[in-house]
């Protein structure tokens, strides 16, 4: 048998979808003998196979696993920095002009910590 592109492919996604080399024989209605040879040919075995199909008691963990909201820890962190800028921002020697710094700097804050708290919901 001549294989082409589209029959490589369709031999590979049948092998993926856990077919055996008799079924992929009817399907491509060829010898299970040429089946077998590019089989062997592209290295395709059971075992690479199983390797490729998704394992979804592993995907639901991940899923379950997922942060929701932002951790205490980063949230903590958040709260002691914007207290910073604001005791740097009252002090007595803090100028004007810093003091205009401080107050853009916390309002970038704020906004940090909400695309921050986004990400893990």
């Amino acid at each position: 048998m001549k294989w082409n592109e589209q029959l490589t492919a369709k031999l590979k996604e049948l092998c993926i979808e856990g077919k055996t080399n008799a079924e992929i024989a009817d399907v491509m209605r060829c010898k299970l003998t040429d089946v077998y040879a590019k089989r062997s040919q592209l290295g395709i075995t059971i075992a690479k196979c199983k390797g490729i199909e998704p394992n979804l008691e592993f995907e639901k963990a991940l899923e379950t696993s997922k942060p929701k909201g932002m951790r205490k820890s980063v949230r903590d962190k958040f709260k002691a920095l914007f207290n910073e800028v604001l005791m740097a921002m009252a002090s007595d020697w803090t100028s004007v002009e810093d003091s205009r710094v401080y107050a853009n700097l916390s309002e970038e804050l704020i906004e940090l910590e909400a695309k921050y708290n986004t990400q893990f919901i």
